[in-house]
């Protein structure tokens, strides 16, 4: 028996938790323009606001539609930072899209914790609008 990868057990969290009871149809990995996989993670559920900043070069990305809303002049948005329980802070992230059709309908922002190695989804958002498929290419 072959053990599973820290990827493939965070693809399987975001599989089964199935947000919005939406099946997941595709999942990104989150990888820095500096190739760093690691993240601290930012995020609101309320607003459906993820932001990832690079452990290895502090490079901040807003997830998917974030930068969107952050960007509004009346944005009151405060993000709450990631963490695991056992306290870590530093995560591998992946997104998983839920499509219908040529939309995205919903998407989930899993973590996998660099220090026990616990994966789960953190925060996930219906997306309303469309076209946006071009989510996909936001992560």
């Amino acid at each position: 028996m072959t053990s599973r990868t820290g990827r493939e057990q965070l693809h399987d969290s975001i599989r089964d938790y199935e947000a919005g009871d939406f099946p997941v149809d595709r999942i990104i990995d989150c990888v820095c323009t500096c190739g760093n996989e690691v993240f601290a993670l930012g995020y609101d559920d309320e607003q459906g606001v993820a932001v990832r900043l690079c452990s290895k070069c502090d490079t901040e990305v807003a997830l998917l539609d974030s930068a969107d809303l952050l960007d509004r002049a009346d944005s009151d948005i405060e993000l709450d930072a990631a963490e695991c329980t056992c306290d870590g802070t530093d995560f591998t992230v992946a997104v998983g899209f839920a499509i219908e059709g040529e939309d995205v309908r919903w998407v989930s922002v899993g973590l996998r914790c660099e220090d026990c190695a616990i994966a789960g989804v953190y925060t996930d958002w219906a997306i309303d609008y469309s076209p946006s498929l071009h989510l996909l290419e936001r992560v």
